[in-house]
């Protein structure tokens, strides 16, 4: 009794000793696996913090970029208003110097009248 216990103990550490190794073997490409997504995951937060500091500094320039557009639509505006201004001058000048080419012209007729 003592020896087939004996041999069914060897038998169930060989069985026992084959499931092992194929697990084993079953583990290795998944711990490869693991590995390789571990270095992805360090790659891309590398990327990670360099399009953070990108952006950062994207958004300084935006912002720059919005003070100069700012700073080019006031000049516009004033721009515009003095053109507006002097437009406004041009047609007072117009009608006033017509009208004084009427009273001319019909100061010109009063005197051939005469």
């Amino acid at each position: 009794a003592y020896e087939d216990r004996n041999r069914e103990m060897e038998s169930c550490k060989f069985s026992l000793g084959n499931d092992i190794r194929q697990l084993k073997k079953d583990l290795q490409p998944k711990e490869e696996e693991i590995a390789r997504l571990q270095q992805d995951l360090v790659t891309l937060d590398f990327k990670f913090d360099a399009c953070c500091k990108n952006n950062s500094s994207l958004q300084v320039s935006v912002a720059k970029l919005e003070g100069k557009l700012e700073g080019l639509r006031q000049a516009l505006a004033s721009q515009t208003q003095g053109m507006e201004g002097k437009a406004t001058f041009i047609k007072r000048l117009e009608h006033d110097l017509q009208g004084l080419a009427y009273a001319a012209g019909r100061d010109v007729h009063t005197l051939k009248s005469s």
